[in-house]
């Protein structure tokens, strides 16, 4: 009832009081009494009246200390998140024995949370439960009853006194490791909400436990866009493993990136709702809410699942590589002030970005280079969202997109160049099908590709943008110099598909014949 709504109120705010009313039975001819007072959970907040359960004193839904946004990559989270409160579905169970074990029979005579009991030395523990018997109730949190004076777990009933024994609530875990898995691991669930601004082109959503288990990425479930601010609102959750988390939100888009993080405590059978941030937040506000002015350009943002430590390479005012603590080295090519965004699995292995408008965006040297690394990347759709320096010397090569020695390896795809240009590409080989791309197949598309500088040394099929093409090739311009053996051209070495809109100004050379400033032959 409304005295056991009360008690779950104090469990979670952590502060004991006597949920039971008067005893209104006589003591004394061998009978004692104990008050049970319960608290728990280890929530800190202040109680606030609830006037739909008659002013009875309920924690704070919101349960946190809110704070402002954070950096991107930030050092901590400021504050935590707890369970919801199920007062609608809450009950408890007290077990009493006897201090070696026997059941206490017939129960005894209880009013509220006072108990009846003869003279003796007894132990209590204490259930809390969501649901109903009837429909598959569900632990959330256990408890012993201790009195101050006595051994922790004895419980004294004197003849004609009251005995006051506290039980503090500990949230169901059952889990052994960091991992929260094993036949007794219990699952909670966390609910949260994004909303962001027009523009935003990468979300990454990361749940990893504390003591340092694997990271997951969440997905949301539901996305929608207020059509006249451009705002958009995701929702979604998840089950994990009862435990704390660290749950961080990365977003970037033209302006830069912005991040936010919290430490979310999941319980065993509850649901954790994230709030919103804010001084005095409405409670059906979104969890993380970014707003235009939070995105700041800066180094390199890390988005995935990788927790890693990296440093950054940075010379004459271009980011040239990023370098993980593994040593490993992922190339980057782009100008210092621009905004630079890299998704990485939980190895530091670069992955492609989540799709913009249907294509993946190219913001660095790496992930252009992706498109290498299997044969299924070669038929997608990319757009290349930055000017791109190729760093070319001859200790760095350019790796030619799609190989024409094998047709299942030409790149089958739509590559967009975004009008933005492509300098310092260096090539410098006697293999043939040289250029940006090797090899182009059936129904492949390159288009709004601009080669501003570079060299290109390669043997036959050897072109500025292509070096041999069976598909589209529209609006591309090269500027670089072009060296080859035969079928040599400025953007394309050999056409056999088509080329439309196209220019070149650089210096195109060979030995054998087929040699054209546009194609070399069509």
């Amino acid at each position: 009832g409304a005295w056991h709504l009360l008690g779950f109120a104090l469990l979670m705010a952590g502060c004991a009081a006597t949920v039971g009313g008067p005893l209104g039975v006589p003591l004394g001819d061998g009978l004692g009494a104990v008050r049970v007072e319960v608290s728990g959970l280890g929530v800190s907040a202040t109680p606030e009246p609830e006037p739909a359960l008659g002013g009875k004193f309920l924690r704070n839904l919101l349960g946190v200390s809110a704070t402002p946004k954070l950096p991107a990559d930030p050092s901590g989270p400021p504050r935590t998140a707890y369970p919801s409160l199920p007062v609608s579905t809450l009950f408890y169970t007290y077990t009493w024995t006897t201090t070696t074990d026997e059941p206490v029979t017939p129960p005894p005579e209880q009013n509220g949370n006072d108990f009846i009991l003869p003279v003796g030395n007894y132990k209590l523990a204490v259930q809390a439960y969501v649901g109903t018997a009837a429909l598959a109730a569900k632990l959330v949190g256990t408890g012993v009853g201790t009195v101050a004076t006595s051994t922790p777990t004895t419980i004294t009933v004197g003849n004609g006194n009251t005995t006051t024994v506290t039980v503090k609530l500990q949230p169901v875990d059952g889990t052994d490791s960091a991992t929260g898995t094993g036949p007794d691991a219990v699952t909670g669930t966390l609910a949260y909400t994004i909303t962001y601004p027009a523009g935003v082109t990468t979300l990454s959503l990361t749940l990893q436990k504390l003591e340092g288990g694997p990271v997951t990425t969440l997905s949301p479930t539901s996305t929608t866009t207020n059509a006249s601010t451009g705002v958009t609102t995701a929702t979604g959750t998840t089950d994990v493993a009862a435990g704390d988390y660290l749950l961080r939100a990365t977003l970037g888009n033209s302006a830069g990136a912005a991040g936010m993080s919290e430490t979310v405590r999941i319980y065993g059978n509850m649901t954790t709702t994230v709030p919103p941030t804010g001084d005095d937040p409405d409670p059906s506000a979104a969890s993380f809410a970014f707003a235009a002015g939070d995105f700041t350009k800066g180094d390199p943002v890390v988005i995935g699942e990788y927790t890693g430590e990296f440093t950054v390479q940075k010379e004459g005012g271009l980011i040239k590589s990023i370098t993980l603590e593994d040593s490993s080295k992922i190339l980057i090519g782009r100008k210092a002030d621009e905004q630079v965004i890299l998704k990485l699995d939980k190895d530091g292995k670069l992955l492609f970005r989540d799709a913009v408008n249907g294509s993946r965006p190219i913001g660095s040297y790496g992930e252009f280079q992706l498109i290498n690394t299997d044969n299924a990347t070669r038929n997608g759709k990319y757009k290349q969202e930055a000017d791109l320096d190729l760093m070319g010397s001859s200790t760095q090569q350019w790796t030619a997109v799609g190989d024409g020695a094998t047709d299942a390896l030409r790149f089958t795809g739509t590559f967009d160049g975004g009008g933005k240009a492509i300098s310092n590409l260096y090539i410098n080989t006697t293999l043939g099908g040289q250029g940006l791309f090797g090899a182009t197949g059936s129904g492949s598309t390159v288009k709004n590709v601009h080669i501003a500088s570079g060299s290109i040394k390669g043997g036959d099929y050897s072109g500025g943008v292509v070096g041999s093409s069976v598909g589209a090739i529209i609006a591309c311009s090269n500027t670089g110099d072009v060296t080859g053996v035969g079928w040599v051209g400025g953007v394309a070495g050999y056409n056999q598909g088509s080329v439309t809109a196209c220019y070149n100004t650089g210096a195109v050379s060979g030995t054998y014949y087929y040699i054209g400033g546009v194609v070399g032959q069509n």
